[in-house]
């Protein structure tokens, strides 16, 4: 299927141009998609998942210090908080319910992006149709564990070069919790992904290459993003939103059976534990962290099935 009209610009959001991606389709129901990081934007992969798209609109943007708006704005991208970002999206969810005319739209928060999408809507519920959880973190420091201890339990005992990386890293997370370390999770990451648990980077980068958005410029962006939101970064490391079980709004979580990056055993262990008006967990098989990029044509159905009962169910408020 070829990839539908989309159109591009540059929005002022919170003091700053960020760069913001439309799939739309006309009257349909609006999806604001959160990217994950903090500082890989998702604009260059849309397309992956768009082209089998005929229901729904989605809105990708690029967050503060992430992907074009980092390029635009390279003198705004340091010292993000996650109270900044927080503003940001308030700021961009209003400018697409005016843009479109709707009184709520849909968040899709992916990864750190689903950190994001669940802080936003704890505090702004009121303008939000459903929230759709993907890659979902809900405790960095048991999510990092629980990927760590799968990977221990995969890594091919015969091969030296694994076992020494796995000696390296040692007592992991734990080791790393208050002295951040980049190297060790990209080790992590390396190896998991060597197992099939997480992104393979290289795949990624082709498709990435792919985009009919793409620049060259947009690879300095992703390399960099990681460093230019280290401060952001670290904030989050030990993020833990277990404690918090009461939704005001319909919540779902769509999770790769295969994703052990953010595992989605945690993700579901939590979801089960929560109370919201309306809530449904799905199971992608054969998926990992990024499900929409893996099954996009099992990812879009759910997502429009999603946005069928959450519009019912605020419907059936106002009878």
């Amino acid at each position: 299927m070829e990839n539908r009209n989309y159109t591009k610009e540059y929005v002022s959001i919170n003091g700053i141009k960020q760069f913001f991606l439309h799939y739309e389709i006309q009257d349909a129901e609006v999806v604001i998609y959160l990217h994950g990081g903090p500082g890989s934007a998702t604009s260059n992969w849309a397309y992956l998942t768009d082209k089998d798209i005929s229901t729904h609109t989605v809105v990708y943007y690029d967050q503060r210090g992430a992907g074009k708006t980092f390029l635009k704005n390279k003198t705004f991208n340091t010292g993000a908080t996650l109270p900044t970002m927080i503003e940001d999206l308030r700021q961009t969810v209003q400018y697409i319910k005016d843009m479109y005319k709707k009184d709520k739209v849909a968040l899709i928060g992916h990864s750190w992006g689903s950190i994001l999408g669940t802080e936003f809507i704890k505090q702004y519920p009121q303008d939000i149709l459903c929230y759709i959880g993907v890659g979902q973190v809900v405790n960095s420091i048991q999510g990092e564990k629980v990927g760590f201890d799968e990977l221990l339990k995969r890594v091919d005992k015969k091969n030296k070069k694994h076992m020494k990386k796995i000696h390296d890293i040692g007592d992991y997370p734990f080791n790393t919790i208050g002295n951040y370390s980049t190297k060790t999770i990209k080790s992590v990451r390396s190896l998991q992904a060597k197992y099939g648990m997480a992104v393979d980077v290289n795949k990624m980068a082709k498709s990435f290459m792919k985009s009919p958005i793409f620049n060259p410029l947009d690879v300095v962006a992703i390399l960099i993003g990681l460093t230019v939101n280290k401060k952001l970064d670290e904030s989050i490391n030990e993020y833990d939103t277990t404690t918090y079980k009461k939704y005001k709004i319909p919540m779902y979580y769509i999770l790769g059976r295969d994703d052990w990056q953010v595992p989605s055993i945690v993700a579901a262990e939590y979801f089960e534990s929560i109370d919201a008006p309306k809530k449904r967990l799905y199971w992608i098989e054969d998926a990992g962290h990024f499900p929409g990029f893996d099954k996009p044509s099992e990812f879009n159905r759910i997502v429009y099935e999603v946005l069928r009962e959450s519009r019912e169910y605020h419907a059936s408020m106002l009878d």
